[in-house]
């Protein structure tokens, strides 16, 4: 079992060399990255705990630290692959709110082909909240069976701002902006 607690240390040597590894397996990643408040309330939320601010509090350094070191680490696939890209970085926001044409740019690089407009809004009405919460109901999709447990939310950005404190918020921030790169700070900007 995998301690995630302890971040390790990852030189850009060892972090270069990892990457060339995954490029001559001839491996290809679809890496989607979240804002690592949002997965720590999420975290909160589906191990029932009561308290998101103390959750949130204890673990965002060792998340964002997390987070970091993947996107540093497809940054390197994507580098190291470059006349054929075997990586392509999206984030959950970005989803959210250009979903038609993040689809469309990830069924491009996933099978080479852009779907159409028509595939790309079927793709968004079988993958929407409101369906993916009656399947939920339905016992289709397997959430755990716990009273009070829903495993789909509300699929918004920015959603768990509410389930925390102001204060708890600018600690976080704080800790973010240390930790993350200039691009994941910028693209989690907006919470």
């Amino acid at each position: 079992v995998t301690d995630y607690s302890q971040l390790p240390e990852v030189g850009a040597d060892r972090l270069k060399a990892a990457a060339g590894m995954a490029v001559q397996r001839q491996e290809y990643w679809l890496p989607i990255f979240r804002d690592p408040r949002a997965v720590l309330v999420a975290c909160c939320h589906a191990a029932l705990y009561p308290n998101c601010d103390e959750v949130l509090s204890e673990r965002i350094s060792e998340s964002a630290g997390w987070i970091n070191l993947r996107y540093r680490f497809f940054q390197q696939v994507i580098e190291q692959s470059a006349r054929s890209p075997m990586a392509r970085i999206t984030f959950y926001n970005r989803l959210k709110d250009n979903f038609l044409s993040e689809v469309r740019e990830l069924s491009e690089f996933m099978v080479g082909d852009v779907l159409s407009l028509r595939a790309a809004q079927a793709v968004q009405t079988a993958t929407s909240v409101s369906a993916t919460k009656k399947l939920e109901e339905t016992g289709e999709f397997h959430a755990r069976k716990k009273v009070g447990f829903t495993k789909v939310r509300n699929g918004t950005v920015c959603g768990f701002v509410a389930d925390v404190t102001p204060d708890t918020m600018q600690k976080a921030i704080s800790i973010m902006h240390k930790t993350l790169t200039p691009e994941l700070n910028s693209a989690f900007s907006q919470c």
